[in-house]
């Protein structure tokens, strides 16, 4: 009888012995895992204070090279618009740089609605209620991002910008969106300057830091932050600007 009692307490001994080694094994390599985590969340951070201090050495930059920079709210009305000692809408020489819907459309919200208000009242839409004569351009890896249309007296540049869901999908390194929106930018100031010779002045606004923006996985893996996203965004609009190397002179709304 004793032996059988012994037996069953050995039995019921190792039964918890297991147990409780396999929780203990269970929690070391959570904590394994989880440090690995905060490691790379910690280096997410240190990033996001080196683009943060890249920011505003560019934005020195920018004002170093004559580029004017505005704090209007324009998507209320653009035709409230004043750019201090700048006359920019009386000739009709400013280009209208639109961040786009990806299918071209009018209306929505924010910057697109504004600029859909303003040609309005300007012959800028055709009978269907679309952009007034709607014109891909020939700009290579961004012909299905660029395109432009028309308004009496002047032209909207439109741009789709990077979503940050798409980054992953495109095969990028979350480093990559601040050198794919510069790119898109100057292949669309660009392409312009080009095709019309007259323009004197390009009203832009940032790419890709409104509701394209969020949260996402880039091509290796790594998670990013819609702030950091936003981040590289703003930074390539400002190479962009920086590098352009047209006559027309750049107007960079901040708000």
């Amino acid at each position: 009888m004793n032996i059988k009692k012994d037996y069953f307490l050995v039995i019921i001994t190792i039964v918890i012995c297991s147990a409780a080694g396999i929780a203990l094994w269970k929690v070391l390599k959570k904590k394994d895992k989880d440090l690995p985590e905060e490691k790379a969340i910690e280096k997410r951070k240190e990033i996001i204070k080196q683009l943060e201090e890249e920011l505003k050495t560019q934005e020195h930059n920018l004002l170093g090279e004559g580029i004017v920079l505005l704090d209007e709210n324009i998507n209320d009305d653009l035709d409230k618009t004043k750019v201090k000692g700048l006359d920019i809408f009386t000739d009709g020489s400013v280009v209208l740089v639109n961040a786009a819907n990806d299918t071209f459309s009018i209306g929505g919200g924010g910057l697109n609605k504004a600029i859909t208000d303003y040609v309005a009242k300007r012959n800028g839409l055709n009978e269907n209620n679309k952009w007034r004569m709607l014109f891909g351009g020939d700009t290579g890896e961004f012909k299905d991002r660029i395109a432009y249309s028309v308004y009496d007296k002047g032209r909207v540049l439109h741009l789709v910008g990077l979503k940050g869901d798409e980054v992953g999908k495109l095969n990028l390194k979350i480093e990559e969106v601040t050198d794919f929106t510069r790119d898109l930018i100057l292949s669309g100031l660009n392409y312009i300057d080009r095709k019309f010779k007259y323009s004197k002045f390009f009203l832009i606004p940032f790419i890709s830091t409104g509701i394209y923006a969020c949260e996402g996985k880039d091509v290796n893996g790594v998670i990013f932050s819609k702030y950091e996203f936003i981040l590289r965004a703003k930074l390539g609009v400002y190479k962009a600007l920086f590098e352009y190397k047209g006559d027309s002179t750049l107007i960079l709304n901040r708000r």
